[in-house]
């Protein structure tokens, strides 16, 4: 049992929290335990940007016809760390990127919106808090739930399918993890999942998988249990997850 015990047991949790244990244990200690100061990044920031236009889109807050003259005044106020050096050309391509999306953007069609960025938080059969928002929870015209979110990364790398097949099982575990709380507050859980990877304008459907859905939610606990148990705190070097990803780069000395 970890000296820290008290203290994460009593945490409250979040996909991130929990998710961010494997990445790196060190930097979990960092920003969960020693509280350290903690800084954004490039990436972070270019997300967050993005999710905010869908989210006003979504509130009424702009027309689909402002989105992308809202994305051009507004980018650079928003993203402002500088980008990483490597690979050369890339903030170029995101904001093209980027821009592309919401000048081609559509819509969502005929679904009707249920929740934006709406809060989850539920309680795990072993007494974890878990906690969250919902970017997007629709009903489709038979009355089916569908729960929608917006990345801003590529998995395909150009392909047909997608590359990077571990991504996309982090992203469908943390949507999962989600539907235990659309399944107590609406009595049924969704009929699927929607990723819109907006910079690439590509949505990618995942049929609801009860099986899928049950491993998720064991896999939070376990992972709970892990840090419970964690005496060590070793860091994971990765050299561009430490430089330019890490939430606690500033205040680790092992980089």
């Amino acid at each position: 049992m970890s000296k820290y015990d008290f203290i994460i047991r009593n945490m409250v949790f979040s996909f991130s929290r929990v998710n961010a244990f494997h990445q790196c244990k060190y930097s979990w200690f960092l920003q969960y335990i020693k509280e350290v100061p903690r800084i954004g990044g490039w990436f972070g920031e270019y997300g967050s940007f993005g999710h905010d236009i869908l989210e006003k889109y979504l509130k009424k807050e702009l027309s689909i016809f402002e989105l992308a003259d809202y994305y051009k005044k507004n980018y650079s106020k928003n993203v402002v760390s500088s980008p990483p050096p490597y690979p050369k050309g890339m903030a170029q391509k995101y904001y093209d990127d980027g821009l592309a999306y919401f000048e081609q953007f559509e819509g969502f069609g005929d679904l009707k919106v249920i929740g934006i960025e709406s809060p989850i938080r539920f309680t795990t059969s072993d007494g974890f808090e878990i906690s969250g928002f919902l970017d997007l929870l629709v009903e489709d015209v038979d009355g089916e739930l569908i729960l929608i979110d917006h990345k801003s990364s590529d998995p395909f790398k150009g392909n047909d399918k997608p590359k990077d097949k571990k991504k996309i099982e982090e992203y469908k575990k943390q949507m999962y993890i989600y539907c235990s709380d659309i399944k107590n507050k609406y009595g049924k859980f969704p009929k699927e999942l929607r990723l819109n990877f907006f910079k690439i304008q590509r949505i990618y459907t995942v049929p609801f998988n009860q099986e899928e859905y049950e491993e998720a939610i064991i896999w939070i606990s376990q992972v709970i249990q892990e840090i419970i148990k964690e005496s060590e705190w070793k860091e994971t070097r990765s050299d561009y997850f430490c430089k330019f990803l890490c939430s606690a780069r500033s205040s680790c000395f092992k980089i």
